[in-house]
C-alpha cells in the first residue's frame, strides 16, 4: 500500500498524523514542506493545490484516496480499504 504524508514540521495536526500513522504501522513516505530546499517546497505546495485546491496540511494521499485535513476516521477508512 502507497500512502505519502505532505506536512509541516510545526503543525501539531500533522504530528498527530504522523502518530496515528506509527500506532497502525504503516509504512509511508513524508515530505515536511517547510524542511525542503524552497525550490521543492515550490513544486510540492503546486502540487497539494492540484490535489486539494488549498495548501492546507497535513494531505494524506493512501492509495488513490486524497485526505485533506486531521481526520482519524477517514485516515483509518482509508488504511482498511487498502490492505
Amino acid at each position: 500500500m502507497a500512502v505519502k504524508l505532505y506536512a509541516l514540521s510545526t503543525c501539531p495536526y500533522c504530528m498527530k498524523t504522523k502518530k496515528l500513522l506509527n500506532e497502525q504501522g504503516c509504512d509511508y513516505d513524508a515530505v515536511d514542506v517547510d524542511l525542503a530546499g524552497e525550490e521543492e517546497a515550490n513544486r510540492i505546495l503546486d502540487e497539494v493545490y492540484k490535489l486539494t485546491g488549498r495548501q492546507s496540511f497535513p494531505v494524506i494521499l493512501i492509495g488513490d484516496k486524497v485526505i485533506s485535513g486531521y481526520n482519524p476516521e477517514e485516515i483509518l477508512e482509508a488504511l482498511r480499504s487498502e490492505k
